[in-house]
């Protein structure tokens, strides 16, 4: 979560919907790892799991090699580590830093007090966190479930995975088609209704001489769910403020996971029928795609907001 909110914040409008939405192919390419060791030969998951983890020591290097976010720096007026952040960017670039506090005593009044409850106030950033939350839990069950169907999309198990997993990648680069042309609303709207619509389909389709059709749904499904979940991270970022960014896309992740929690369980319905799994998850992310173009404001070409005030005017 860090990772991404840092990516977003570091750079401007330009680039945001490039680094947003391109930050979520090394997740992808991380999962084919995953499916290429297991089928080269490490099947047993307690080595398979030290295998995949032990590069992550790797990560301790960033509290040297990571700057603050600038922005997060001006929300909490860390004045003097702001402009030593700024000062190596412009030493970088080969910049000239012009001077941003000329009345550094009107920078007194910038910090920030606010909390994570602040999600639920005033109604109308209420209604934006409980709409991006279900749409969160939906996209996450809908990704996840979808994967853990794929196990019985092909006899090798191996290849159903990876088949699962390459899908997200052409829809990351089909974002960044689509994403500054349409908008945030309408992408992640459409998005989840595609999911919803191929999930119902594939899930109705019982018959085995029309199991192609029902890989098929199955595998555009999966490219609306993880069009969908990429989407959320980067609309979440863009849609509340610099203050409780980090809380919002934090608070998002957590009814995220809860989705991942229930995906496997929801698969296991297919010993009460067959279809239901399929016709859940696609319910489900019908109706976030219609809460979607319901309640939440348009943020393509909108700078990123550093107050509530700014938040609230979203959508004006």
């Amino acid at each position: 979560m860090m990772t991404f909110n840092l990516a977003l914040e570091y750079v401007g409008p330009k680039y945001r919907t490039l680094f947003g939405i391109l930050i979520e192919t090394p997740f992808a390419m991380g999962g084919l790892v995953v499916g290429l060791v297991s089928w080269a030969g490490v099947r047993d998951w307690q080595l398979l799991s030290l295998v995949l983890s032990a590069p992550n020591i790797l990560l301790l290097s960033y509290w040297w090699l990571i700057p603050e976010s600038p922005r997060w720096l001006i929300s909490k007026n860390k004045t003097e580590q702001l402009m030593k952040v700024l000062q190596n960017a412009a030493d970088t670039n080969k910049k000239v830093l012009p001077n941003l506090l000329e009345d550094k005593s009107s920078q007194k009044s910038a910090g920030s007090k606010a909390s994570i409850l602040d999600l639920f106030r005033p109604a109308t950033i209420l209604i934006r966190s409980a709409t991006m939350f279900f749409n969160w839990l939906v996209a996450t069950m809908c990704y996840y479930g979808l994967t853990s169907a794929a196990a019985t999309l092909t006899p090798d198990l191996y290849v159903n995975f990876m088949l699962a997993i390459f899908v997200e990648i052409p829809a990351h680069f089909a974002l960044l088609l689509v994403l500054d042309r349409l908008g945030r609303k309408p992408v992640l709207g459409l998005s989840q209704i595609l999911a919803g619509v191929t999930c119902i389909g594939a899930g109705l389709i019982t018959s085995e001489s029309l199991r192609w059709l029902q890989i098929t749904l199955a595998l555009v499904g999966k490219f609306g769910a993880t069009a969908s979940f990429a989407v959320v991270f980067v609309y979440t970022a863009e849609m509340f403020p610099t203050e409780i960014r980090s809380s919002a896309v934090g608070a998002s992740s957590l009814c995220g996971r809860v989705g991942g929690i229930l995906a496997p369980q929801i698969a296991s319905l297919s010993s009460v029928w067959l279809p239901l799994p399929l016709l859940i998850m696609g319910s489900g992310a019908l109706i976030g795609g219609v809460l979607v173009f319901m309640f939440l404001p348009e943020t393509l070409g909108k700078r990123l907001p550093d107050t509530m005030k700014e938040a609230l005017n979203l959508g004006k």
